[in-house]
């Protein structure tokens, strides 16, 4: 039986208490129980926390509730609260679920009843399972499930046992977002259990996804939560569907990178970031699947402050459209019969453009993958603009797009044949489309967050 736990942690036993105080605090206070190991020689005994321990429960033979009642004011003072983190994103499809009273009645009323039992959920289970808990708050709804698995032991006699594990979960009312964990059960089983809350609130349909993010999308959580990258995952685009950890000169040399044209063909799929959160200094992974871990002791809150910038990345996903895709797409239907190594030239030119109209205005050097994200909600933002039905505000065109002519040449294309404007009209929104992103762009500094914050104020100002 998994006793581990993450969202419904109430009690920490010795062991759990022992883990969670660091090694230099617990000498402090016990290391005089060190000694007690070796009654020769008691001076030459260098106390470390395996032996302070050991000399701890010897003194109290091994009587766990009065080590308990030792350990638990040391605990207090220096132990770190919480649980190590390892959390999968689902999200609800539909509108965010919120906790009526009938709602919360049913909820109530399945406490403790074999879900597999009941024909309106029947999601074809191989197991029993039961919600065994359940914490209402203002902002998101707490489970915990139990699963119970029948299993035959044959030694000494056989015999069919209950083997129980544990999965927790908690729903953010405001994104539908579902944080899973899911200790030691399978994708499949993790599945099932998204689709059981779903049907609490719906009783029909499941409509649940899991929560992927794209390299733009993992380069823009980490940089709001304004952490330090050390050695990412790339992954490769092409048929080799190869993985390596880092780009440095080493890997340059490997013949499967060297194989590879440019940098665009190797995408993030995992970024391990250290950050500071909720006062918490922590190594944060986070994965393209939508996964989390932390392998140091946390309370959810940590978790609650990391979901509110995946909340605000998932939400703002219009401005993370890959450009190259959307650049050839467009010229492919101007000009079905022209050869893709035009069509590369033209991306080529476009992304040139673009990475000048943010380096003009960053007071920093930025590296490949940075320049990469700001350039692509620039130009995302510059398709937006457009489809808002505002008119452009005259104070703020005092740049000149004269300097950003394929870019200028993209946007006009993009109004006449994607917009359906008229030739005249496209290039003089164009023009002031570039005029607008070199106003944004200098007004963020090229700072990929603050680049979208300004361009949302500036819609609401008009």
């Amino acid at each position: 039986m998994s006793s581990r736990t993450f969202f419904f942690r109430s009690e920490y036993s010795v062991k759990d208490m022992y883990e969670r105080i660091y090694a230099p605090d617990f000498i402090s206070v016990f290391k005089e129980y060190a000694n007690s190991l070796d009654e020769d020689d008691t001076e030459n005994v260098e106390a470390n926390k395996s032996n302070c321990y050991t000399g701890l429960s010897q003194a109290y033979q091994l009587d766990i509730d009065r080590l308990h009642t030792v350990i638990r004011p040391v605990f207090d003072e220096y132990g770190r609260k919480g649980d190590r983190m390892n959390i999968k994103l689902y999200r609800s499809k539909a509108a965010p679920l919120t906790v009526t009273d009938e709602i919360r009645s049913r909820i109530n009323s399945l406490i403790n009843r074999n879900i597999t039992e009941i024909d309106s959920f029947n999601p074809n289970l191989k197991y029993d399972l039961f919600i065994e808990e359940v914490a209402y708050r203002e902002a998101y709804l707490d489970f915990k499930f139990r699963i119970e698995d029948s299993i035959i032991v044959h030694e000494p006699v056989p015999i069919r046992e209950i083997n129980a594990e544990y999965v927790e979960a908690r729903y953010y009312f405001g994104s539908g977002i579902i944080a899973l964990f899911n200790p030691n059960g399978t994708a499949r089983q993790s599945k099932d259990l998204v689709k059981v809350i779903y049907l609490l609130f719906i009783p029909y349909d499941p409509k649940i996804e899991e929560v992927l993010l794209d390299e733009a999308q993992l380069i823009m959580i980490q940089l709001r939560l304004k952490g330090l990258v050390s050695s990412p995952r790339y992954r490769s685009d092409d048929d080799l569907r190869f993985i390596i950890h880092g780009l440095n000169e080493i890997n340059y040399e490997n013949p499967l990178v060297k194989s590879i044209q440019s940098n665009d063909s190797l995408t993030i799929s995992e970024l391990n970031t250290t950050c500071v959160v909720e006062g918490h200094r922590v190594n944060l992974k986070i994965s393209e699947d939508g996964k989390l871990i932390i392998d140091t002791f946390v309370l959810p809150d940590v978790l609650d402050r990391i979901i509110l910038d995946i909340e605000w990345v998932v939400l703002s996903e219009k401005y993370y459209k890959d450009m190259s895709t959307q650049i050839e797409a467009l010229y492919k239907k101007i000009s079905p019969a022209a050869l893709p190594s035009h069509r590369t030239k033209r991306v080529a030119a476009i992304k040139d453009d673009l990475s000048r109209v943010v380096n003009e205005y960053r007071g920093k050097p930025m590296d490949h993958r940075e320049i990469k994200l700001v350039s692509t909600v620039i130009f995302n933002i510059g398709c937006l603009l457009n489809d808002e039905k505002k008119t452009l505000p005259d104070e703020y065109l005092q740049t000149s797009s004269s300097n950003y002519s394929d870019l200028c040449a993209y946007y006009t294309n993009y109004f006449t044949v994607i917009k359906r404007m008229n030739r005249s009209k496209g290039e003089t929104i164009a023009r002031k489309t570039v005029q607008i992103l070199q106003y944004l762009a200098a007004q963020s500094t090229g700072d990929a967050v603050d680049l979208i914050g300004q361009y949302e104020h500036l819609q609401k100002d008009e």
